[in-house]
């Protein structure tokens, strides 16, 4: 317990996104090194935008640690239109993206606020998300995830496309 904070831009308690979060141990190298993080304090989100910042600031919807922490984001999504979907996940440190079970981006291990991309072409209709991501050590944190829908611009991903 004690593990969520109160209103946050990315951490509430309602919301799309259901994350979970789960303490990891010091030293961890990859999210593959540990177990998904299933049954961890919850919160809530609409979106991933967490740009980078120092982790004294904290990460949304975390408190009493600032590093060595794992989050599990999950909820379903909405495609309006059948297409390739492009994908770009800017975390620090790792972070897997997974559509309909399927690993979209693996931007796992301990690195610096940088982006990586993937592409998956989705039918109309709702799809599965999970997002996996860790904090290890300082000096950053950041999470975000862009969505471009076919013959659209990037933007920050939202369960409603």
């Amino acid at each position: 317990g004690g593990v969520v904070q109160g209103e946050f831009a990315n951490g509430r308690s309602s919301g799309a996104l259901r994350a979970e979060m789960c303490f990891i141990p010091e030293g961890t190298k990859r999210l593959r090194d540990v177990p998904d993080c299933v049954g961890g304090a919850l919160f809530f989100a609409d979106e991933l935008n967490v740009a980078v910042r120092r982790f004294e600031a904290g990460f949304p919807g975390v408190s009493l640690r600032n590093e060595w922490f794992s989050l599990r984001y999950s909820g379903v999504f909405k495609v309006p239109r059948e297409g390739e979907y492009k994908f770009r996940l800017t975390s620090d440190d790792g972070s897997l993206l997974f559509i309909d079970g399927g690993l979209v981006i693996d931007h796992d291990g301990v690195h610096d606020a940088v982006s990586k991309r993937g592409a998956v072409y989705l039918d109309e209709g709702a799809h599965q998300l999970v997002v996996r991501y860790f904090q290890g050590p300082r000096y950053n944190v950041a999470l975000q995830l862009f969505v471009t829908p076919p013959g659209e611009a990037e933007r920050i991903f939202r369960t409603e496309l």
